[in-house]
C-alpha cells in the first residue's frame, strides 16, 4: 500500500493549496454547525427553565396554603392542553437521568424558589420526547393525543412527529408526595439547523472549487516550468516557454527562458572549443614527433618520443570525454534489465566472472548509447580491478538503483571522491586515462541521477548509480498499489 509513503512534502503546491482551502472551509462549517447546536440546546434549555419555573411559581403559592392531605385535589385543577400537574410517591423522572440531562436548571429553579421564600426539600429536571409508542402512558398519552387531534387537519402524518416534554419533580418539606409537572415545550429539532448548514456547505463548497480552480490557473506556469527545468537538466531541448500567470511568474519565465537559451549556446560553445582545439593539436603534434625520430642520439629521440605520445594521449581522452559525454542522440525509455544483461553477457563471453540480479525490472528515461557506455565502464573496472563484477538491479520510490560490486582492493576513504576527477588514477596500475569514472559520472548527473563509491567489508568496491523512473513508470506503480486499497 503507498498510502503511507504519502506525506506533505511530496505534494505539489496546487495540492497542498487545495488541501489548506478544503481543510479551513471544513473547519469553519463544523464549528460553525457546532456553535449553532449549542445555541439551540441553550435555547431549549432557556424554555424549558422559564416555563417550567413560572409554571411551578403559579402553583405552589396554592400547594403550601392547603393542608398536607388535600393538596392533591388542589392540584388536579392546575392542567391544561400544554401542562399538567400530577402527585404520587415516586418522582416523574428518575435521578438518573435528571443528573444527565439538566442538573443545573433543578439547582437554579431550587435557588429561585428558595429566594422567593418557598422551602424545597428536593428538585428533579428532566426533558423527554414522546413517541408513538407512549401513547398508553397516561400523562404522555394525554400529550399526544392532544397533539395528534389539534395537527390531525394539516398534517397526514403529525403524529411521527414527536413533542418534547419537560417533567420537573418537587417535594416539599414535611411533605411524602412528589408533584410532577409536566409541560409540553418545542423539540430540539436539528433537521433545519442541518438544512442550513447543507446550503452553507455547498455555497462553500463552490466557492472552494472556484478557488481551486483559480489556483491551478495561476500555479500551471510554474509546472510547466518546472518540467522545463527537468528537460534543460536532462539535456533535452526546452521549446521557449510562454510567459504567463502574474507578474512575477511571467518573470521568472523571461529569465528561465534567456537562461536556456545561454546554457544551449555554452555548452555547444564549449564542447566546439575542445574538438577544435584537439584537432588544432594533432597537426603540431605529427610535425614534432617528425622531428623527433630525425633527432640523435637514440636516448634523447626515445625520450622525446615518449612524452609527445604522453601529450597525444592526453588529447585524445579529452577529445574521447567530450564525445561521451556529448548530449547527442535523443531520450527513449531504456529497458535497464536488458541492457544490464547485455553488459554481463559481454564479459562472460570474454571470459570474465560476472552476474546480474534484478529484484525489480525498472525502465528510465535516457540517451540508450550514454548509459550503456557509463554502465560498461563500471562492470569493465568492477572486472579489471577487482576480477569479478556483480550487478544488481533494484528500485525505490523513484528511482531505479544500480550496484555493481567486486572483490578488489577497494579505494582509501579519503580518496573516494577524487576517482570521479578527470585524469585522476589513484595510483593504478596498466593502462588508462583515468576518465572512466569521470566519464560515469558526467552520464548519471546528465541523466539527473547520482552516483557514489563505498568500501566493501572485508574488501572490495561497490559503486551505486540512482536514476530517475521514467514518469510513465511511476504513474503506473502507484496505480497498482493504490488499486487493492481503493477495492477494500
Amino acid at each position: 500500500m503507498a498510502l503511507h509513503r504519502l506525506s506533505w512534502s511530496t505534494w505539489t503546491l496546487r495540492t497542498q493549496v487545495t488541501c489548506v482551502i478544503v481543510l479551513v472551509v471544513l473547519t469553519f462549517e463544523t464549528a460553525s454547525v457546532g456553535l449553532d447546536y449549542l445555541q439551540i440546546r441553550a435555547d431549549h434549555k432557556s424554555e424549558v427553565s422559564n416555563r417550567g419555573g413560572a409554571f411551578v411559581q403559579e402553583v405552589l403559592p396554592a400547594l403550601i396554603a392547603e393542608a398536607v392531605e388535600t393538596r392533591a385535589d388542589v392540584a388536579s385543577g392546575f392542567s391544561s392542553s400544554e401542562r399538567t400537574l400530577r402527585t404520587g410517591q415516586e418522582p416523574g423522572t428518575s435521578e438518573e437521568e435528571a443528573t444527565r440531562l439538566h442538573p443545573d436548571i433543578a439547582t437554579a429553579l431550587a435557588d429561585r424558589l428558595r429566594a422567593d421564600g418557598f422551602e424545597v426539600e428536593s428538585m428533579l429536571v428532566a426533558d423527554r420526547r414522546i413517541e408513538a409508542t407512549d401513547s398508553d402512558h397516561d400523562v404522555f398519552g394525554a400529550f399526544f393525543s392532544q397533539h395528534q387531534s389539534s395537527t390531525q387537519e394539516t398534517d397526514e402524518d403529525a403524529s411521527l412527529n414527536p413533542e418534547n416534554v419537560a417533567i420537573l419533580s418537587l417535594r416539599l418539606p414535611d411533605d411524602p408526595t412528589w408533584y410532577n409537572f409536566y409541560i409540553l415545550t418545542e423539540p430540539m429539532n436539528t433537521v433545519p439547523l442541518l438544512m442550513a448548514a447543507s446550503l452553507d456547505t455547498g455555497i462553500a463548497l463552490f466557492f472552494t472549487f472556484a478557488m481551486i480552480a483559480l489556483v491551478g490557473r495561476v500555479l500551471g506556469p510554474m509546472r510547466a516550468l518546472s518540467e522545463g527545468a527537468e528537460q534543460l537538466g536532462r539535456g533535452e531541448k526546452v521549446d521557449v516557454l510562454p510567459p504567463e500567470g502574474s507578474k512575477d511568474v511571467r518573470e521568472t519565465v523571461v529569465a528561465f527562458n534567456r537562461m536556456s537559451e545561454r546554457v544551449r549556446h555554452a555548452y555547444d560553445y564549449q564542447s566546439s572549443l575542445i574538438q577544435s582545439l584537439g584537432h588544432d593539436l594533432r597537426g603540431p603534434l605529427d610535425r614534432v614527433r617528425r622531428l623527433a625520430k630525425t633527432t640523435s642520439p637514440e636516448q634523447i629521440r626515445d625520450d622525446l618520443l615518449q612524452r609527445i605520445n604522453s601529450v597525444d594521449d592526453i588529447v585524445g581522452s579529452v577529445t574521447s570525454f567530450t564525445r561521451a559525454t556529448r548530449r547527442d542522440g535523443t531520450l527513449v525509455r531504456v529497458d535497464l534489465p536488458s541492457l544490464l544483461d547485455a553488459l554481463v553477457e559481454e564479459q562472460l563471453d570474454l571470459g570474465h566472472q560476472s552476474s546480474l540480479d534484478v529484484k525489480a525490472a525498472v525502465t528510465v528515461k535516457g540517451r540508450h548509447s550514454a548509459l550503456t557506455r557509463a554502465l560498461r565502464n563500471l562492470v569493465e573496472n568492477a572486472v579489471k580491478y577487482g576480477t569479478v563484477a556483480r550487478v544488481t538491479l533494484d528500485r525505490t520510490d523513484r528511482f531505479a538503483v544500480i550496484t555493481v560490486d567486486d572483490d578488489g582492493k577497494g579505494i582509501a576513504p579519503d580518496q573516494l571522491e577524487n576517482a570521479f576527477r578527470p585524469f585522476e588514477r589513484l595510483n593504478a596500475e596498466g593502462p588508462g586515462s583515468g576518465l572512466g569514472l569521470a566519464i560515469v559520472k558526467a552520464i548519471v548527473v546528465d541523466h539527473g541521477g547520482e552516483i557514489e563509491l563505498a568500501n566493501r567489508a572485508p574488501s572490495g568496491l561497490r559503486a551505486t548509480i540512482r536514476l530517475p523512473l521514467d514518469p510513465m513508470e511511476i504513474s503506473r506503480t502507484e496505480k497498482s498499489s493504490l488499486a487493492p486499497t481503493q477495492s477494500q
